[in-house]
Order: structure tokens, then sequence, then C-alpha cells
């Protein structure tokens, strides 16, 4: 009976527009259980403040597996010095997920030096 009323109705120009876009994203909208790829950025897995300081160590991540610490200063990535978070950032954003990366950093004084493969955090595409 409401489908009757339906195809009646669809004399009305604005419900014909109106019951068209309703079916036509019903076609269109993804099924049960459907997911979108995840997206990865590379990621070392730090903060730090402006003296390039450590100031955290994120679970899991790249950093994490080279064993940096709080207060660890990073000098250099790679081939590449390090004087500001945007000097970090830029050596990074140069990286693919599973490339090697080299950093040296201070330690007490000490100068050491970690290797371990980039690893990637998980983004959202917010343009959707």
């Amino acid at each position: 009976m409401i489908f009757l009323r339906m195809i009646q109705s669809l004399h009305q120009p604005k419900i014909a527009v109106i019951l068209s876009l309703v079916l036509f994203s019903l076609v269109l909208a993804p099924g049960p259980g459907h997911t979108e790829p995840s997206k990865q950025a590379p990621f070392l897995g730090v903060d730090i403040r402006a003296d390039n300081e450590v100031s955290r160590v994120y679970p899991n991540s790249t950093a994490d597996d080279m064993k940096l610490y709080l207060g660890d200063r990073i000098l250099q990535i790679d081939e590449k010095k390090i004087l500001t978070k945007n000097d970090l950032d830029a050596a990074i954003s140069d990286k693919k997920i599973g490339d090697p990366i080299r950093i040296i950093v201070e330690r007490g004084g000490t100068r050491l030096e970690r290797e371990a493969p980039l690893q990637g955090l998980s983004i959202t595409d917010t343009n959707q």
C-alpha cells in the first residue's frame, strides 16, 4: 500500500526528486562490514621541546623500539642535523614506512646512535 502511494506521488516533481535521491543513496551505500583502507603516515613516535629534548615517547613506536628516553636530545636523523621541530618533521616526512632510520641522540653528555625501521601512524581522511 505504501509503495502504491509512493508511485502515485511521483507525479509531483519534488517527491520524485526526493525519492530518486533516497533510492540512489541506498544503491551506492557501502555494504555492512565495509571499512575504508587504513592510511598511514611516517611516525617516529616522540614529542620534543624547543631544544630538541624528548618530552614523550609513544609506546610501540619507532622511538620506543630504539629505546629513546625522556630527556634524550635528538641531534641528527640520517645525515640531517636536527635544530628545530620543523627539521625533525622534514626529516621524517622524506621517509616511507619501513625505511631504516638512523638517529643520533645525546644522553647525559654521551652521543648514542640508534637505528630501526620507521613505523607508521594510522590517520583518518578529514576530506570525506
